[in-house]
This record gives structure tokens, C-alpha cells and sequence, in this order.
């Protein structure tokens, strides 16, 4: 899925942070890559990780954490939008990020 982030055309894709097996929203740069039918083949570049991973924080495995602050500060409102997240469930003990439902479905996973 493509969205328009802070003046950045982004690819959206779900993957696993290693630590804790909670998926992990990454926005690459779609401006710098080439694609065919099957897989992104070329010049992926990270431009903001969308989720915080805190494994002492309990979620479901379909729960994200969003990293809505400094260089990310608007990325909530634009994956809600987007319907990649939910509007928040509840937030986070100490530093309060918003915990939100995974949406974007992993046979969506980095489509147009």
C-alpha cells in the first residue's frame, strides 16, 4: 500500500521486529524503488519506522504500538486514515503511545 507522508511518496509494509515477534510498520521510500508482479526488487530505504517495540508492554498479536512523536510526529493520524491501523484501543503505561488493531492485511502486504 502507498500513502503520502510528510512530502514522501512511502510504501507501507508489516514486518517482524526480531525481539518479540510483534509485527513492526516500516514506510520505505516508493520513489527509489522498481517493482514487477511478484516482489519489490530494488532500492529499498527505510524512511520512518512507524511502531515502537516494547516487549514489556502486553499486546494482542495483531496490536501495534505507534511511534507518534519527533521525526514521526503525524504518522497516527495517516495510517488511520489510511485504514493501515485503527483509531487507538488504549495506550501505552509510561509513555503513553498509542496501542491500535493492525488493518492492512499481509496478502496486502507492500502492494500498491
Amino acid at each position: 500500500m502507498k500513502i503520502r507522508f510528510k512530502d514522501y511518496n512511502c510504501l507501507v509494509k508489516i514486518e517482524e521486529y526480531i525481539s518479540g515477534k510483534m509485527p513492526a510498520i516500516f514506510l520505505y521510500n516508493a520513489d527509489s524503488m522498481w517493482m514487477d508482479d511478484f516482489c519489490i526488487i530494488q532500492g529499498l530505504h527505510v524512511l520512518f519506522t512507524a511502531t515502537s517495540n516494547m516487549p514489556d508492554e502486553h499486546l494482542n498479536q495483531d496490536e501495534v504500538i505507534i511511534r507518534n512523536y519527533d521525526e514521526n510526529e503525524g504518522i497516527y493520524e495517516c495510517l488511520v486514515k489510511a485504514q493501515v491501523i485503527s483509531e487507538a484501543i488504549r495506550f501505552t503505561r509510561y509513555t503513553r503511545q498509542p496501542i491500535c488493531k493492525l488493518l492492512l492485511k499481509q496478502e496486502d502486504n507492500g502492494k500498491e
